[in-house]
C-alpha cells in the first residue's frame, strides 16, 4: 500500500510541476511541449490541447455513461496523460481558463478507471485537475494488497 501512495504524490509532484507553467498564455506549442517533461519514473504518452472550439469526445472509460449517449467537452484545456512506473496511468487537464487552483478527482473504490465526467466539471469550472488510473486497477489482480502490506 505505501508504494500505492508514493506513486500517487509521484503524480501530485508532476501535476505541481505542470501546473507551474504560466497557464494562462499557454499556447498549443507549449501544451505540446510538456510531452517532453522529464519526471522520475513518470513517462508522459500524450500532451495535447484541446482548442474547446468544438466537441471533444471523452476516451473509453467506464464513467461515460454517467455523462450521456454521447461523452465528452467543449472545455478548452491542455491534456497530458501518462504512466507512473509500468502501470497506473493517469491524466492532468490544465484548463485555458485556469483560475490557479488544482482539485484531484477520483472514482472510488477499486474502479481502475478514469473519471472524465468529473475531470470535465473540474477544469469547466476553471480548475487545473488530476486522475490517476489508479492503484484499485492493480488490486484487482488478486494478491496486490497481500503483497504491499
Amino acid at each position: 500500500m505505501r508504494d500505492c501512495f508514493k506513486l500517487l504524490l509521484t503524480l501530485f509532484a508532476a501535476g505541481q510541476s505542470l501546473l507551474a507553467a504560466p497557464l494562462a498564455s499557454a499556447g498549443e506549442n507549449d501544451c505540446a511541449a510538456l510531452k517532453t517533461l522529464e519526471l522520475s519514473d513518470v513517462r508522459i504518452a500524450a500532451a495535447e490541447d484541446i482548442s474547446g472550439n468544438e466537441f471533444w469526445p471523452y476516451p473509453h472509460s467506464v464513467f461515460n455513461s454517467m455523462a450521456g449517449p454521447n461523452p465528452g467537452t467543449d472545455v478548452a484545456f491542455c491534456r497530458v496523460a501518462g504512466v507512473i512506473e509500468k502501470e497506473i496511468t493517469f491524466e492532468v487537464w490544465l484548463p485555458k481558463d485556469w483560475n490557479e487552483r488544482f482539485q484531484a478527482v477520483g472514482n472510488g473504490g477499486f474502479s481502475g478507471g478514469l473519471n472524465y465526467p468529473a475531470m470535465n466539471l473540474a477544469a469547466g469550472r476553471g480548475f487545473a485537475t488530476a486522475l490517476p488510473r489508479s492503484c484499485g486497477s492493480l488490486l484487482l489482480k488478486g494478491s496486490w494488497p497481500l503483497r504491499k502490506l
